[in-house]
């Protein structure tokens, strides 16, 4: 069987990933993993946001609830656009380093696909700020599907 990661940002631009990985999976009887990478800052920052709305609630949230912030968005455009008949599990992954936590990912859960989001760069652009595009694309064992903006 086969089995992407599809590597999403929990932003508008997952629907178009999502719409290609999900032609995919239905096409190959493939398996979609859907991967949230999110910065420590922001589960920090979504944590003091929490903890502020507990306090006012006079309650308390756990980490999941963190989490949850994160994944939901994702859940929810991953339920509008993927059809019936297509598998797909929800990862998030707490990490300054989202290429090598999507290569790490990808290699645990045996994927052989891999589905992420682009940027447009120059050459110039690309050698001084780096792409992470491209050191996915070097550094993947198997097919990489990139949608650029």
């Amino acid at each position: 069987m086969h089995r992407a990661l599809v590597a999403v940002d929990g932003t508008e631009r997952d629907r178009e990933l999502l719409s290609e990985a999900a032609d995919y999976a239905a096409g190959t009887d493939a398996e979609l993993l859907l991967l949230v990478t999110v910065p420590e800052e922001t589960i920090e920052a979504n944590s003091e946001t929490i903890d502020r709305i507990a306090e006012v609630e006079h309650t308390s949230y756990s980490s999941d609830t963190v989490l949850a912030s994160v994944e939901n968005p994702v859940r929810e455009t991953a339920e509008a656009v993927i059809g019936n008949g297509v598998d797909y599990e929800i990862r998030t992954g707490v990490t300054d380093e989202r290429v090598d936590a999507i290569l790490q990912v990808a290699e645990e859960a045996g994927c052989d696909h891999l589905f992420m989001l682009g940027r447009r760069r120059s050459p110039t652009g690309k050698a001084v700020f780096g792409d992470e595009t491209q050191r996915a694309i070097l550094n993947f064992e198997g097919y990489v599907t990139v949608s650029f903006d």
